[in-house]
């Protein structure tokens, strides 16, 4: 095939796109779309590979799987290596451990497989997966091993029945974007990473083979208007989209079929031949694999928040560029080096997985080991030690009822009530309580705590009974309740309260509490942060730019404002912004906060403490 200037503009575009939306540049809101157009590129040229290799009957599957072993898997073990070696020296156990699996899954091509069951690739916690980005790796090779099974089967048709080909081709094109359409919306996870649901992708670009004859032949005096419609349109998919458009959907048909025109017409459009559209073009897959891990470690250190994001955006170029010239034009790699290659690396991955805190890790680890609270922070033990916080993941999904609601008869029974914030406070509670006092907990997550509450469907019924069958039996033996909340939580899907219905349930609540002359005090909002505060004092670290002011999130001092205008001031204890707090142990290197908005137990105990000394308990 002859050189084709369009697909190198293509690629530029597309790996800018997702490039620039990964580091969060305005206007580039819809650069996911960038690997849509990738999947119509794929297609059109393995269409034509396996096709003509038809025509010329000189099509080997197994050279054609390793021809694709050799040009997609050095860079990847590259870049994999890199994340492992990068992962020791800078990494605890949890997140060495978790980039180890990355890598692993990676290099595998089964990273698809596992960010469908277990992580939704638009959610916040992708944002700190180093490795995020290969699960469109792990398509496309599934693809590749696929797509040839399914033309050989039908190479005769191809051969001798072409139209009959075609038909079945676009059959099997519109079931797969038919698939996506439907599944997306109650599956939208499996329709955003699976083979069946972006198989019409690469198919379409296998279309743009199959017809760009008799589109061009057709079209040919419009061809300039059409390829120019269509990058406006790409553009302007780029700039409009956004996450809050479900992914993949009808809306995907828009960008991958405006890269089917392009590609179909092979438009001469003079700037596609641009030196540097070109040179971005070549070095495209290497860029895509570098950028991501590179924004992900610097966002570790919250650089990414500031200039320094500059860093990343310019090693990733230098790096891709080095790669490309020096792997990926490599003309001597050779299958049997690459598997040697792909096994070592897959035994490193696996031995980081099961043993991150090895003595040879701790040796060479640029951070002492009294860091590893701003890294990682294991809050298990803090939030449940008892089994009394019932939410989402596999070690809160049992609540231990008899235990936690348990009336002790010889003791004054005090009740913490409220969601993953009054989780977080029940270690330091037990710890500061007197021999004659005794702690009930109901920590229910993704849920508010109201006498019809909604959310996560188990703290709703947990919610329930308390109202309906545990206060009305045990009333009179509890002496005091304690309710804290996340209340900025009201957004979360499930809820979806307005600050009026917070209002009208709280009252509500409050209502019942007095009608059986029950002590209860509210523990206020506490600050939020629009980062991680334990990145927040890691970034500070590197950066004066950094600073835990700059990233206060006003809407739970509004919050809190608006609690306090409407709960009596004897009912509700003020803890925002308390200036007895201390943020940071310097010495024992110990943040109050392990996220945006939840404490350690450094902090947690400073706020118990607290409340004792005012008299509450």
């Amino acid at each position: 095939m002859s050189f084709r200037w369009d697909i190198g503009a293509l690629r530029a575009f597309a790996v800018i796109a997702v490039f620039l939306y990964h580091f969060k540049v305005p206007f580039f809101n819809g650069g996911f779309a960038g690997v849509d157009i990738f999947f119509v590129i794929s297609g059109y040229l393995m269409t034509n590979i396996i096709l003509k290799g038809f025509q010329n009957d000189n099509f080997s599957y197994l050279k054609f799987i390793q021809k694709r072993i050799v040009r997609i898997v050095p860079p990847l073990l590259l870049v994999g290596t890199f994340i492992l070696l990068i992962s020791s020296f800078l990494f605890f156990g949890k997140t060495l451990s978790q980039n180890a699996k990355y890598v692993a899954q990676s290099i595998t091509f089964l990273s698809n497989i596992f960010y469908w069951l277990y992580q939704n690739y638009f959610d916040a916690g992708a944002q700190n997966n180093i490795f995020i980005h290969s699960w469109s790796l792990s398509v496309e090779w599934q693809f590749y091993m696929l797509y040839p099974v399914f033309l050989l089967l039908l190479k005769p048709l191809y051969l001798h029945k072409f139209d009959c080909f075609r038909w079945i081709f676009i059959g099997f094109t519109f079931l797969s974007c038919i698939l996506c359409c439907v599944l997306t919306y109650s599956y939208n996870s499996f329709s955003f990473y699976m083979i069946p649901t972006r198989a019409w992708e690469m198919l379409l670009g296998g279309l743009a083979f199959l017809y760009a004859p008799i589109i061009q032949s057709k079209l040919n005096r419009y061809s300039n208007i059409i390829v120019n419609l269509s990058l406006v349109i790409l553009f302007a998919s780029i700039i409009l989209l956004d996450e809050s458009y479900i992914w993949p959907s009808v809306y995907s048909i828009i960008p991958t079929v405006a890269t089917f025109l392009i590609i179909s017409l092979n438009g001469k459009i003079s700037w596609f031949k641009n030196p540097i559209l070109q040179f971005l073009g070549n070095i495209s897959y290497s860029l895509y694999l570098w950028h991501w891990p590179l924004y992900v470690i610097f966002k570790y250190f919250a650089l990414t928040e500031t200039v320094w994001v500059i860093v990343p955006m310019i090693l990733s170029i230098l790096l891709a560029t080095l790669t490309y010239y020096i792997v990926e034009k490599n003309k001597s790699v050779n299958i049997k080096g690459v598997v040697f290659i792909s096994s070592f690396v897959l035994a490193l991955s696996v031995f980081l997985f099961k043993f991150p805190n090895n003595n040879i890790v701790e040796n060479i680890r640029l951070f002492d080991p009294s860091y590893k609270a701003y890294f990682e922070y294991d809050q298990f033990n803090q939030f449940n030690s008892c089994n009394c916080f019932l939410t989402q993941g596999s070690n809160y999904t049992t609540y231990n009822q008899d235990k936690c609601l348990a009336i002790d008869n010889s003791k004054s029974n005090i009740l913490l009530i409220g969601d993953s914030h009054s989780a977080q406070f029940s270690r330091s509670f037990r710890k500061q309580l007197t021999h004659n006092q005794h702690l009930l907990e109901l920590s229910a997550g993704f849920a508010f705590p109201f006498i019809n509450a909604r959310g996560d469907e188990p703290s709703v019924k947990l919610l329930s009974y308390f109202y309906k069958k545990f206060i009305p039996q045990h009333y009179n033996k509890i002496d005091k309740i304690f309710i804290s909340v996340h209340w900025l939580m009201k957004d979360y899907k499930k809820m979806n309260y307005s600050n009026e219905e917070i209002k009208e349930e709280l009252i509500k609540m409050m209502d019942l509490f007095d009608h059986y002359k029950l002590d209860y005090n509210f523990i206020g909002q506490i600050e939020t942060y629009t980062l991680s505060y334990n990145k927040i004092v890691l970034g500070g670290l590197v950066s004066s730019d950094i600073y835990p002011e700059k990233y206060l999130d006003n809407n739970a001092a509004e919050m809190n404002k608006f609690l306090m205008s409407f709960i009596p001031s004897q009912k509700y204890i003020n803890v925002y912004g308390l200036k007895t707090i201390i943020k940071n142990d310097a010495k024992k290197h110990m943040p109050y906060m392990f996220d945006t908005n939840h404490v350690t137990e450094f902090g947690a105990d400073q706020y118990i403490t607290y409340i004792k000394k005012l008299g509450r308990f």
